[in-house]
């Protein structure tokens, strides 16, 4: 609720949501919101489109079924990393094989 170096107050998202929400509420016109919050129009607009379109992405992510697509992504990437760790490990070993000498690239003549 401070103010910021150049005098800008900065909102914590829930006053944002606080704002919007008295503004579309219709006790008070949109603009005696922004007045009484010491913010412009336009700023009120912006924040209330972001507050819509965040909405609108939460309940179209409900009906797809998201979150199971997301399990199983997230199921797919782990075991995809836990593959890559592994030959990672793998490679690791060969490499320090070769600097101690433990295991030769080619045959050298003696």
């Amino acid at each position: 609720m401070g103010f910021e170096a150049a005098g800008r107050r900065k909102f914590t998202a829930e006053e944002k949501v606080q704002i919007v929400l008295a503004g579309l509420h219709g006790e008070s016109q949109v603009s005696e919101v922004c007045r009484r919050h010491g913010i412009t129009t336009n700023q009120f607009y912006q924040w209330r489109d972001r507050l819509i379109g965040a909405a609108k992405e939460a309940f179209s992510q409900e009906r797809r079924g998201r979150p199971k697509e997301d399990r199983r992504r997230i199921e797919r990437l782990e075991a995809d990393l836990a593959r890559k760790d592994t030959v990672i490990a793998e490679i690791t070993e060969e490499i320090l094989k070769v600097k101690k000498g433990l295991w030769p690239l080619r045959n050298t003549p003696s």
